[in-house]
């Protein structure tokens, strides 16, 4: 190869070398403003590291862990506030890109905290915060295949404690309960133990639906009253709209 050409190709890959980025990732919490400055990511947290470890199977609720670690910056007093009151936000995003500075992983966290948070100092003044995520509802992208997978781990995250029966993570169980449980009756869960799978089954049958009925607080159109059989509160739900027909014709 000609000496010019050469010198050409060597020059080409160290400039190639000297532009390529390293990988990186950020971490957003919704109405929380931190300090990256990267394009496409201003105002985000960066990240050092994030973790997520799966656990579940046929005969246990599944359950998720999830650590992150991120530069402390001015979100630091925000989380910190968030965990002493135990606060939620609506959403918590992580993106994760590639070397080429192409995005490759990017989660969403619905309804998500911060359970604990530590930060680290080092001896040459920069710190970063390492802390545990909990999340009722997960999506999951691989970016350049566009495959995704959305989980919902409501009925088994721990730092939610939700009462047995209430499907719908309100606070009480009641009518919207049951008919959650019904309009996934005779289904397989995806997440064992999320939804009206009360008893981490797997299935949506009539257990759930005892665990349901042996919790129940009074449905919301009915008003305090003894748990109703599946077909009774059926009925009642269908006759409500037309009891309240009658009312306004008086």
């Amino acid at each position: 190869m000609p000496r010019p050409l050469v010198a050409f190709c060597l020059g080409i890959a160290l400039l190639t070398a000297a532009c390529r980025c390293p990988a990186a990732a950020y971490i957003k919490f919704d109405g929380v403003d931190g300090e990256s400055t990267d394009r496409g990511h201003e105002g985000w947290s960066d990240l050092t590291a994030f973790s997520v470890d799966y656990r579940g199977g046929t005969t246990q609720a599944a359950s998720i862990a999830m650590r992150f670690s991120m530069q402390a910056d001015k979100s630091y007093p925000e989380l910190v506030e968030g965990v002493g009151r135990r606060g939620l936000y609506d959403t918590i995003e992580v993106d994760l890109t590639d070397e080429a500075g192409g995005q490759l992983f990017a989660y969403e966290l619905r309804r998500g905290g911060v359970t604990d948070l530590s930060i680290v100092h080092d001896a040459y003044g920069g710190a970063r915060l390492v802390g545990t995520l909990i999340t009722q509802e997960m999506s999951i992208e691989h970016v350049p295949s566009g495959a995704q997978t959305l989980w919902d781990y409501s009925g088994t995250a721990a730092g939610f404690a939700p009462l047995p029966g209430d499907f719908d993570y309100d606070g009480d169980v009641d009518a919207d309960d049951y008919a959650k449980w019904r309009e996934n009756y005779a289904t397989m869960m995806g997440n064992i133990g999320g939804g009206p799978d009360a008893n981490a089954d797997g299935r949506v049958d009539m257990a759930d639906y005892t665990v349901w009925r042996a919790n129940y607080s009074g449905p919301n159109l009915l008003g305090p009253a003894a748990a109703p059989e599946p077909m009774t509160l059926a009925l009642a739900l269908l006759l409500a709209p037309a009891a309240l027909v009658r009312r306004k014709r008086r």
